[in-house]
């Protein structure tokens, strides 16, 4: 078995679930300008698709997986 791809997989997994959550906060609380709070809006929102369509597609890289082929 490859552990290096079950790390990868793992620390993908971690960034994924962590990444909204911390740009939720600062888009709901902890920004403090205007600006920063819609980009990290934005930011939570683009990150939760993406690991949406990381789950719908049954691949770690979700939609970005067209682009390589």
């Amino acid at each position: 078995m490859d552990y290096t791809k079950l790390k990868r997989a793992d620390l993908h997994g971690l960034v994924e679930h962590v990444g909204p959550f911390l740009a939720g906060t600062y888009a709901l609380r902890r920004g403090r300008a205007r600006r920063q709070r819609a980009l990290c809006f934005v930011a939570a929102i683009a990150v939760f698709l993406f690991m949406v369509s990381a789950a719908r597609a049954h691949a770690p890289l979700g939609i970005f997986r067209l682009l390589i082929q």
